[in-house]
């Protein structure tokens, strides 16, 4: 057999296809892909939208009630130079925050004209509460926070007292989504957002019924007042701190006002029912609490002991602190050392903590000095 020779051998190694798009095909993906886009940025568009109402929407919200949390805790309510200091304190936000949106459009708010506390109307000056309060429930308490997500708000829309009561009721009755009556403003209703704040709830009447004996006294936040024969019924804000004081000037009752309340005076004593019923109630868990906050936010007395630094409304809450943790401790050992009514030796574990002397952390002494450490001597 003869051999075969290289040149008589033919092979075919196939080769990859190395064609790429032609000019047609190109053309055509970068058309559907131009149609995928058209078709899909109005709902990526709307879906952003949708988002930042809903977003702007809870920021309100918020807002709101950071507000009513500011007039409860300072007993004052702003106007427009002061609300949006108001709720960034109690929010913990940059004043700029509250202010402009994240659109970058200014939030107004807007002040009811018929709005009237007291003697005080629309607001003007801000209504800061006295030891008197107003004799009547606030009139039309009503105030707006407004907010663009497109265009700028109308020109006539500025934060201060509305322009009319009609025009103030005209944004107040809009309709979610809806652009407000009598406004000539080219933005989408759905982008603008309306807050409305009313509070008539946040004012609470205070009935005190004085009979003839004379002597009658309350406070309001630390400053006393007389109260004449026949009665007083003043409103006051959430969570004033209330006192009364029977004909010896003694204070006898006080609580954190979070309801209407009634007293009757007779005879030289507060009772909470007329004539010889119960005496009043006393202070529960809320009451301590909200009296607890009121005292770490009070001013340490710059010239309590001498002006020792050293002892704060902190000192006095940690002291109290310990104190009765030992007194429980005591309590769920069976208060060992004392066995008759009267008894002064309290014993170990915790019982010989607490009848320590003052220099003993969590002694009934340390707690009774550091509490005098604060007035001054």
């Amino acid at each position: 057999m003869r051999p075969i020779s290289k040149a008589q051998v033919s092979v075919r190694i196939p080769r990859p296809d190395r064609r790429g798009f032609n000019l047609i095909e190109m053309v055509a993906v970068m058309t559907v892909l131009a149609l995928l886009a058209l078709a899909l940025t109005p709902l990526l568009i709307k879906q952003l939208d949708r988002m930042a109402w809903e977003k702007e929407s809870s920021q309100l919200k918020s807002f709101a009630d950071g507000f009513r949390q500011g007039v409860v805790k300072t007993k004052s309510i702003p106007n427009q130079t002061g609300w949006d200091q108001m709720i960034a304190t109690n929010l913990g936000l940059e004043i700029n925050q509250v202010r402009i949106n994240e659109r970058r459009q200014a939030r107004v708010f807007l002040i009811d004209p018929a709005f009237q506390v007291g003697g005080n109307v629309g607001l003007n000056p801000s209504y800061v509460q006295d030891a008197n309060g107003v004799t009547a429930q606030p009139v039309s308490p009503r105030l707006l926070i407004i907010s663009s997500l497109s265009k700028p708000l109308p020109t006539g829309i500025v934060s201060g007292v509305a322009s009319s009561t009609t025009a103030f009721n005209n944004i107040w009755d809009a309709a979610e989504g809806s652009v407000p009556a009598g406004w000539s403003w080219n933005g989408r209703g759905e982008d603008l957002k309306v807050q409305r704040i009313y509070l008539r709830d946040v004012f609470l009447r205070l009935n005190l019924n004085v009979d003839g004996s004379g002597g009658a006294m309350y406070s309001i936040e630390g400053a006393t007042v007389d109260v004449l024969a026949g009665g007083h019924y003043p409103y006051f804000i959430e969570g004033t701190q209330l006192g009364l004081y029977n004909n010896t000037n003694h204070l006898e009752y006080g609580e954190i006002l979070r309801s209407a309340r009634t007293f009757y005076y007779v005879f030289g004593t507060w009772r909470s029912t007329n004539f010889l019923g119960r005496t009043v109630a006393r202070p529960g868990p809320m009451d301590l609490e909200r009296a607890a906050a009121k005292f770490m936010g009070a001013r340490t007395n710059a010239c309590a002991v001498g002006g020792n630094p050293s002892i704060t409304t902190w000192t006095v809450r940690d002291a109290m602190i310990a104190y009765m943790s030992n007194y429980v401790g005591w309590c769920q050992a069976g208060f060992p050392g004392c066995t008759t009514d009267g008894n002064n030796n309290p014993s170990a574990p915790y019982g010989d903590i607490l009848n320590a002397n003052q220099n003993q952390f969590g002694s009934r002494a340390y707690l009774g000095a550091k509490t005098t450490g604060l007035i001054c001597h």
